[in-house]
């Protein structure tokens, strides 16, 4: 890692992504105004922990802008923890109520936030730092993978495409999919490596970070069957105390330890065919769905069969477990629930864009970033102007 620092290539490019990323914000700033504000959205679909004060009808907080929809949560559990009342409705539709349903978002991220808050005094202040640093540690974490597992030269290609990409915009917020994707990476690249101590921690602390991911603990066992039995234990207590600690944490709160898994049900309507058979039908009729809605859209549905395509291809060129780690996260909300936010599981899936930097020729990689870079600022201020994005 030390060695990127005498790389002149990539402090330049780590160089132009922080202009890139100062100028986004500033672009945010100046021109938030061309989308309006969406009072509807915001007043009937969304959570508040900590209101926009546009909606008070005050001058557009760039903190405040970017905490949308579940950065509400999270900001939340970092100021409050997570609080339980049994005699809660389950029914998220009412907006005022934050409770019980916390617990469907893990912990890592929120107390990362809480920790940077004892020093910032500042919610909002805080959870803008957390991902900030996290934005540069992946895009840092990223080139280094990619450079030493492929090329240099993939890996300029893969951290343009994947920062530019539509949906990473989820980074630039307060989100967990950066806190995720930090994980992923390093446990991907420890696993390669068969540095299998340091994997089981980042495959801890993925346990805590988001749930799409834990079926990722299946790969790690592979990976442990030909150590020495003492070192198989202390390597799966390692990457599982985590996941474990917060199942205990939900039975001493709610009395049921997979509290976590359960409320997710509040999230999805109720329904009487299991949800691959549903999205099986969502994604048949995809001609008849709106381009983009919360539990059912063209993009999602696109994005699912677009992904689809690309582990087919990339199956023989990828390494086995950056391509399971794919698999996992394009096959984890498929299986779990419907097409809510599917577009912005994968916005993690790196892999599929290290597939994508080897195999796209230099014009049809221009035409790629171009595209990714124009969808990317258009949907940018609907995003802080609280529109659906994922």
């Amino acid at each position: 890692m030390a060695s990127l620092l005498f790389d002149r290539t990539f402090r330049l490019h780590l160089l132009l992504f922080v202009i890139f990323n100062t100028f986004f914000y500033l672009f945010l700033v100046l021109f938030n105004s061309s989308v309006p504000f969406n009072f509807d959205q915001y007043s009937l679909n969304a959570h508040h922990f900590l209101p926009d004060p546009r909606i008070n009808h005050q001058p557009f907080s760039l903190l405040s802008a970017l905490a949308q929809y579940d950065s509400q949560w999270y900001l939340k559990i970092a100021s409050t923890g997570y609080t339980y009342s049994p005699n809660q409705n389950a029914n998220i539709s009412d907006k005022s109520l934050m409770g019980n349903s916390a617990f469907a978002y893990f912990p890592l991220f929120p107390l990362i936030i809480r920790v940077f808050d004892l020093f910032t005094k500042h919610l909002e202040l805080s959870a803008f730092i957390v991902t900030q640093v996290f934005l540069l540690a992946n895009f840092i974490s990223l080139y280094f993978v990619t450079s030493k597992l492929f090329s240099a030269s993939v890996a300029q290609k893969t951290v343009w495409l994947f920062f530019l990409f539509p949906f990473s915009v989820f980074f630039r917020s307060y989100y967990a999919e950066g806190v995720q994707l930090f994980c992923l990476i390093w446990f991907s690249y420890f696993v390669i490596k068969k540095n299998l101590l340091p994997a089981a921690f980042f495959l801890g602390a993925l346990g805590i970070s988001k749930g799409i991911t834990l079926p990722l603990g299946l790969v790690y066992l592979v990976a442990l069957k030909r150590l020495p039995l003492p070192r198989i234990l202390l390597y799966l207590l390692i990457g599982f105390l985590p996941l474990f600690l917060w199942i205990v944490f939900n039975l001493a709160t709610t009395q049921d330890p997979f509290f976590f898994f359960h409320v997710l049900n509040n999230w999805f309507p109720q329904i009487s065919l299991p949800y691959p058979i549903l999205n099986l039908i969502t994604i048949l009729n995809l001609e008849k769905l709106p381009l983009h809605s919360v539990h059912s859209s063209q993009i999602d549905a696109l994005s699912v069969c677009l992904l689809a395509f690309l582990l087919y291809k990339s199956y023989p060129k990828l390494p086995r477990v950056l391509w399971l780690i794919s698999l996992v996260v394009w096959a984890v909300p498929l299986f779990t629930r419907d097409l809510a936010s599917f577009s912005r599981y994968q916005s993690v899936s790196f892999p599929v864009f290290v597939f994508l930097a080897q195999n796209l020729k230099p014009f049809p990689y221009l035409g790629t970033l171009s595209a990714f870079l124009v969808l990317f600022l258009i949907t940018s201020p609907y995003f802080v102007n609280w529109y659906w994005i994922g």
